[in-house]
Formats: C-alpha cells, structure tokens, sequence
C-alpha cells in the first residue's frame, strides 16, 4: 500500500484495483462491482460507484484490458489481459523444473514468479497439475551469473576469465589448472541436452585448433567478462552457434568428420532427436535408410551409435569404420 506520513495516498488506489482484477479474477471468477468496492474499501480506500467506473475508464484506456458482464447468472468483471495462457505458462513451469541447470532453490523461486502471473484460481490449477521430473539439478548456484557474464562477454566481443572444476568421488571441486583463472575468448553460447556450454579459444594458446575449448557453465566460478576484446581469430567463429549445435558431437571434442550412417526405419525417431527433423534421410532400401553428417568422432559418438545393439552402422568414411572397431576392442579388453 502506498502511504505517506501514515497516511493512504489517494492515487494508490488504481494501482489496487489492477491487482485485484489480475490475482482475484478470470473468466470463471468475476467480481461484481459491489465486492470490488469492498475489497478497495477493507484495503483503506472510500470509493463510490462513480469513482469506481471512472478508475476502471482509466486502467481501459492504459490498455489494461478487462471484462464486464451485467446481467445473466455471472455478472461481474475480470482481467483478460495475461501475459500467457495458461498452456503457454504450463509449458514455462514444465521447463523450469525439467531444467537441470536450474538448482532447487531457483526452481522454487522462478516458479513462485510465474504463478504470479495468473489469478489465484488458476495458480492451485497449475499446482494440482504438477508433473514430477526425474532431474538431477545442478549445485552450483552461480550459473546465473556465468550465463550473465558469458553474454555480456559475446555482446562486447571481449574476453572472459574463470576458474574451471571437476567433481571428485566425494563432489568436492577439483579446479583444473591449480586454481588458475582461465582466460578465453568467448563465441557461442548453447544449451544442449540439459547442460549450458560456452565455445571459446584460450587466449594463451596460439594454435587455433589446439585452443578452441567447449566449457560447462555449471563448472565455471568467478566468471567475469573482461574489458580486453577478442582477437581476429575467434571474431570469424561468430554466428556458426547453428553449425556447433547441429553437429550434436562438438560438446564432447574430437576431429570433425563427415560420416554415413545405415539404419533401420524403426530408429528415424532417435537420428531425428539427434539431428534435427530436418536432416536429411535418403530412401530407404531394404527397409534401411542412410544419413550423412558431419560429427566430432569420439568415444561419445561410437557410444551413440553402439546403443542401437548393432542395428546402426557406420558405413563410411572407412577409416572411421576403423576407429569404431578400435573403439570396441578396447572395451572388449576390459572384459
């Protein structure tokens, strides 16, 4: 409530009437014009039928939409000016707590913001339909503000510093480089499979190819953009995060490489989960169809490939081939 000196400041009102509408009433809950002057009235403010219809004109004409309806079973009045609907914000809410990036506490929080953005009626609605989502979220409370401190780093096209950790046995942080901060140059942010990744160069390495490194945010702390810009090499990395991401291997380091894979038509769901709906299957013959795209080879990609049982091959390059039967072999060793 808005006061001064204790007292209740007139122009305050409005601002009351406007939460009402929005947190007490939809389209299944309206208020009749008696309540609503009620509601101000038990709130500190006197307001007569008239002052009421004109403070309604005025929300009308800041395009603040609302409806009245007289007559009839429900007479009344109630806000139809949400941000979302009520699926839109249902898929907002699934997202939030799907999101493993997204600690608990952030969860609750970034939860509690949306339902606000809807009548109470619908905030127990959105409740009751709560779906429960087998997410391990992360600890680290600082993503925010590496996600912050990444952006603004890439909007400046300036350099960015960190500290860089893995977790041990017992999840204590093990920081790389003896605690050293990091210094790199900052091109692409991604989200991918659940997980946030920057792609940069390290400043201190001057082969291109050996510098280009992929971070997890939720493994950087300290993270602040630096004033010093990027240099020429990373300025032409712009603009290819589409590349980095359709590639759906670069988050795991290895050699580019254009590949062909031979599947059954019974895994086109899985590719096109990999990459993308608009990728590119060829004809099927023999009830197997055949898909090129370039990947990062690595451990994870011949892993992706083996979860199949056998049913994806990898039909060239044949010097992949090759690497994949190295691959196998290697796990075959263990046992």
């Amino acid at each position: 409530m808005h006061t001064e000196e204790g007292k209740i400041i007139p122009s305050g009102r409005i601002l009351k009437l406007q939460q009402i509408l929005l947190r007490e009433t939809d389209e299944s809950h309206k208020i009749t014009g008696p309540v609503l002057r009620k509601r101000l009235q038990d709130a500190g403010y006197h307001i007569s039928e008239e002052t009421l219809r004109l403070d309604l004109k005025a929300l009308e004409q800041n395009d603040f939409t609302f409806v009245a309806s007289r007559g009839g079973k429900d007479p009344g009045y109630f806000a139809d000016c949400r941000l979302f609907t009520k699926p839109e914000l249902k898929l907002l809410l699934d997202t939030v707590q799907a999101s493993g990036f997204v600690t608990e506490a952030k969860t609750k929080e970034l939860v509690k913001k949306l339902l606000s953005l809807v009548s109470v009626y619908e905030e127990k609605d959105l409740k009751k339909s709560e779906i429960l989502f087998n997410t391990r979220k992360h600890t680290n409370k600082t993503i925010y503000y590496n996600i912050d401190a990444c952006e603004t780093a890439i909007r400046n096209r300036s350099q960015i510093s960190f500290q860089y950790y893995d977790l041990d046995f017992e999840r204590k942080h093990c920081y790389r480089y003896q605690g050293k901060a990091i210094t790199a140059e900052p091109f692409a942010l991604i989200c991918f499979e659940d997980n946030y990744y920057l792609h940069a160069l390290r400043a201190d390495i001057e082969d291109e190819k050996e510098a280009m490194r992929t971070y997890r945010l939720d493994r950087m702390t300290k993270t602040q953009a630096l004033n010093t810009p990027i240099t020429e090499r990373t300025s032409k990395h712009f603009g290819r995060a589409a590349e980095y991401t359709r590639s759906a291997f670069k988050m795991y380091g290895g050699e580019d490489a254009t590949v062909t894979l031979r599947f059954p038509r019974e895994l086109c769901g899985p590719v096109y989960d990999k990459f993308g709906e608009k990728c590119r299957i060829t004809a099927p013959e023999n009830g197997l169809g055949e898909l090129t795209e370039t990947v990062q080879i690595s451990g994870t990609f011949f892993s992706w490939v083996d979860q199949f049982e056998g049913k994806m091959e990898i039909v060239a390059p044949e010097a992949v081939r090759e690497m994949h039967k190295e691959h196998l072999q290697k796990l075959l060793s263990r046992y």
